[in-house]
């Protein structure tokens, strides 16, 4: 299991996406049953005509913060 992440590391990643034009999203599930729960999407904020990076909220926050730093998914 992964090192519980601390607030101050999500508005890192968060930071590091609204400097790329980008926007971290998580889930709203609050269901730690749900299949979405605790995941991440990436949405393209300068371009309102594209799809969000993945299919919804599929990424973990680990996926999400590799991808922005540009590595692979």
């Amino acid at each position: 299991m992964t090192e519980p992440r601390s607030k101050s590391d999500e508005n890192r990643v968060r930071r590091m996406a609204e400097r790329q034009g980008y926007r971290l999203m998580k889930s709203a599930r609050r269901d730690p049953r749900a299949i979405d729960y605790d995941c991440w999407q990436i949405v393209d904020v300068t371009d309102r005509n594209r799809d969000p990076v993945g299919e919804g909220y599929t990424l973990s926050f680990e996926d999400a913060e590799a991808w922005l730093q540009g590595g692979e998914v």
